[in-house]
């Protein structure tokens, strides 16, 4: 335990402490209080305060200093409460990699659930896309199928009558009967100007609406 302090120790009433002490019971202060008790056991002798550097190196170094160091060792288990702190110290290391590592998992958890919920919602919008588009074509194949029903029974018998592009009556593809804005009735489609010799059937002499009798004059 070599010195380099040259200068001579000063006379003191009370051994120095390199360490504070506390009335607390814990690890650390126990510790220090064995280091405070070897260093004032070493330095109480009478004659330490009239050591030079040289002296008191040489003092230290001596056989008795060191047996006297040993024996304090001894008696206060200073190297067990060393070994317990730095156990103490390897468990703190060993806690906090394992709070680093659950972190780290819980930020991984985080983002995993993160991405789950994105890809959930891309799902969601897949499936309504594709719900929308079903009906679009359905409602669109529903109204194709009517108006192929519709068409197919036009100009048939039992069928339906659709309309002309003027909103008149079609029949046989013709337009043939409306009614005028103020409610009468239009006939829209040329009628015979000879006598069809059908009975009830209209033609035009010329001057008049006749209805035929079904019989030749």
């Amino acid at each position: 335990m070599p010195v380099t302090d040259s200068t001579t120790c000063a006379p003191s009433d009370k051994p120095p402490s390199v360490l504070s002490n506390t009335n607390t019971n814990t690890p650390e202060n126990i510790l220090l209080n064995s280091l405070n008790f070897l260093v004032q056991s070493v330095v109480a002798s009478p004659f330490f305060n009239t050591l030079t550097a040289s002296t008191l190196n040489e003092a230290v170094n001596s056989d008795a200093v060191q047996k006297k160091i040993q024996s304090i060792l001894s008696q206060t288990n200073l190297p067990s409460l060393i070994a317990e702190a730095k156990d103490s110290a390897s468990l703190a290391s060993v806690s906090a990699t394992q709070a680093t590592a659950s972190q780290n998992a819980a930020a991984i958890s985080e983002h995993n659930a993160a991405t789950s919920s994105h890809q959930a919602d891309e799902i969601l919008s897949e499936i309504k896309a594709t719900t929308e588009k079903a009906v679009y074509d359905a409602s669109n194949t529903t109204i194709v199928n009517i108006n192929t029903a519709i068409n197919a029974q036009k100009n048939s018998p039992g069928g339906v009558a659709g309309l002309s592009e003027n909103k008149h009556l079609s029949l046989n593809g013709f337009s043939t009967i409306g009614v005028s804005d103020d409610g009468h009735l239009l006939l829209s489609i040329d009628i015979p100007t000879q006598d069809p010799l059908v009975p009830g059937a209209l033609w035009n002499n010329g001057q008049y609406i006749m209805i035929s009798t079904g019989e030749a004059k």
